[in-house]
């Protein structure tokens, strides 16, 4: 648990000021319609109204999109692990309901496991998945210590380096957004799960 009891009072009448109409209502429908709802993290861009929209269009451009190198299913796990080790349950949260509802091949810890008749596969896939987390948290907690060894590493398991890069932007973006969270003091949605496809 984050230690900031001592700004509670502050944030609550800080979030308290939102003004929703403040925001451009074009971008929020095409938000909305896309996504369910208006999640807490875009909302309380109403108090900088002009940041919604290439807020949303990083994070269509490194999370949604379907043409970007990683899997859907992968891209919400370096979400999950890199909000994990930013202690950041609002975005764990909102993350590891989207990975429930888009697992594929990548689920050893979430999700429906693939069946398969090859154990072998499965567990070079889980080696590889494993070894691309372990990277994103680096990059999260040290990324100064991110060497060629490590790019040989990740090529050597079967990573490409468009891979490896999308997993860079997704890590550097959940950065960027774990810290707005927290320091926003945005709490979790009692609704969230319908914004979380």
């Amino acid at each position: 648990q984050r230690q900031l009891d001592w700004l509670d009072g502050w944030m609550a009448s800080f979030l308290g000021e939102l003004d929703e109409s403040r925001l451009d209502q074009d971008v929020v429908q095409g938000i909305v319609g896309r996504r369910g709802g208006l999640a807490s993290v875009l909302k309380v861009h109403s108090l900088v109204p002009a940041t919604l929209r290439p807020h949303f269009q990083m994070y269509d451009a490194y999370v949604l999109d379907e043409s970007a190198p990683l899997a859907r299913d992968v891209r919400e796990r370096i979400a999950v692990t890199v909000s994990k080790a930013n202690e950041c349950p609002y975005c764990v949260a909102h993350h590891q309901a989207a990975l429930d509802s888009n697992s594929s091949k990548f689920t050893s810890d979430g999700g429906d496991s693939k069946e398969s008749s090859d154990d072998n596969d499965d567990n070079n896939d889980e080696h590889k998945l494993k070894l691309l987390l372990e990277f994103v948290t680096l990059v999260t907690k040290e990324s100064y210590k991110v060497t060629q060894k490590w790019h040989d590493r990740l090529a050597a398991v079967g990573w490409s380096k468009e891979e490896v890069y999308h997993a860079i932007l997704i890590a550097s973006y959940f950065n960027f957004v774990n810290r707005m969270v927290n320091a926003c003091g945005l709490e979790l949605e009692d609704d969230f799960h319908k914004t979380c496809t």
